[in-house]
């Protein structure tokens, strides 16, 4: 399955009616996006979910990817800024969607009023026309949510990431910045999330397996293959076992 295709299926296909006053919060955060790019001399892309359409604004690091000059602005018909994207190492950006799916499926449980106080955290690394690595910090935002509770506007912030130059980079996070909660998410989607013996489960799960089925097959209590039930359950943020799979193929657990 292509994790990419459904995330982007999962963001413009929300119910978008009553979306009018989105304009008005339209223009606000565009003021934040294009202050970011000048600030930080980042790239900033704020996109429209209800319209499927961005705003770009370019600052310092488009110069070093060779993708546009600093202090400039586009607009583009689509939620994807497939020029940045494609200089994000591929494994990083496989790396990048799951996190961002999960941090959407995360926000959509979210009281509409708690939203902002969250953002993904993700470390890339980039590669320029030259061929050199930049590493980058990129931080997810959704800034704007419609009254039926779907989400409008995303901010998506792309930044050098000093710190990490000739480091192993740390893992990626969801971060409360209200109460400076963090979710920790692994780099590579493979690692991490679920233990080793959750994902047996769920792969016998897939195959079409019964608890007791498992219980044999891994050779512990049907009382214990429930209890990992739960967990992948949670951990995944799903609500049913078919789901879990479905979630867990997409995020490359299984």
């Amino acid at each position: 399955m292509d994790i990419a295709k459904t995330l982007h299926n999962n963001l413009l296909h929300q119910d978008f009616e009553d979306a009018g006053a989105l304009l008005s919060a339209l223009s606000e955060c565009q003021s934040i996006a294009r202050n970011y790019a000048k600030l930080e001399n980042g790239i900033a892309v704020l996109s429209d979910l209800v319209s499927n359409k961005s705003y770009i604004f370019y600052g310092a690091l488009a110069e070093m990817l060779a993708l546009a000059r600093g202090n400039t602005e586009k607009e583009i018909d689509s939620i994807w800024e497939e020029d940045i994207l494609g200089c994000i190492i591929p494994g990083d950006l496989q790396a990048k969607y799951a996190v961002e799916y999960r941090f959407f499926q995360l926000l959509k449980q979210l009281p509409i009023k708690e939203r902002v106080n969250y953002h993904a955290n993700i470390r890339l690394r980039m590669r320029n026309g030259a061929g050199i690595i930049i590493p980058v910090i990129h931080r997810i935002f959704y800034l704007y949510s419609l009254p039926n509770s779907s989400l409008g506007l995303t901010l998506c912030l792309y930044q050098v990431d000093y710190s990490q130059q000739g480091r192993e980079s740390q893992d990626n996070f969801i971060v409360n910045t209200a109460n400076a909660e963090l979710i920790r998410m692994p780099l590579s989607p493979a690692n991490g999330l679920l233990s080793e013996r959750e994902r047996e489960v769920l792969k016998c799960i897939r195959q079409g397996k019964m608890s007791k089925e498992i219980a044999g097959i891994l050779k512990i209590s049907v009382n214990t293959v429930n209890r990992h039930r739960q967990n992948i359950l949670a951990k995944l943020m799903v609500d049913n076992s078919m789901e879990a799979c479905r979630v867990a193929e997409l995020m490359q657990l299984i």
